[in-house]
């Protein structure tokens, strides 16, 4: 067994955890998600087709823990349900982008206005899109020049 990329872990309340990881087995990818509750576990495994892009990394849309998006290298995200075996959404960044990161939307000045959680997108300007498990994110709600991020962090 290897692990693709580092797992992502979602903490719920004081006794319960979701974490998700992606490994090759025989030839094969594998969406895991392990979820622990006190001494309690349930695993679900998701098939993922083999000929795809190198996965970069696993995100999380939310805190709950039950969807999770998968990178292919900062290309593409694909959205799934722990649940489920079919993909919920799948997105084509529109331009390469050199890092994503998703955080609430109210925690960054730029994103006040914006419910929910925010895909912040930096490639040769620093895109910020409403994201949600339902539905992919459409047009950016904000662009800035990178200069303009910088200030904020």
């Amino acid at each position: 067994m290897k692990f693709i990329c580092a797992p992502l872990s979602i903490r719920k309340g004081a006794d319960e955890r979701v974490t998700w990881a992606v490994y090759e087995l025989k030839g094969g990818l594998t969406l895991l998600s392990w979820i622990q509750k006190g001494v309690d576990c349930v695993t679900d495994m998701i098939p993922l087709p083999q000929k795809e892009p190198q996965i970069q990394s696993l995100l999380s849309p939310d805190e709950i823990g039950e969807w999770v998006l998968v990178n292919y290298g900062n290309t593409r995200l694909e959205c799934h349900n722990r649940s489920k075996e079919n993909v919920q959404w799948t997105w084509d960044i529109p331009q390469q982008a050199s890092s994503l990161r998703i955080f609430k939307a109210s925690e960054c000045p730029p994103t006040r206005t914006i419910d929910g959680h925010v895909l912040l997108a930096i490639s040769t300007k620093a895109e910020f899109y409403p994201i949600s498990p339902e539905n992919p994110p459409s047009d950016p709600a904000v662009s800035l020049a990178l200069e303009e991020v910088i200030s904020f962090v």
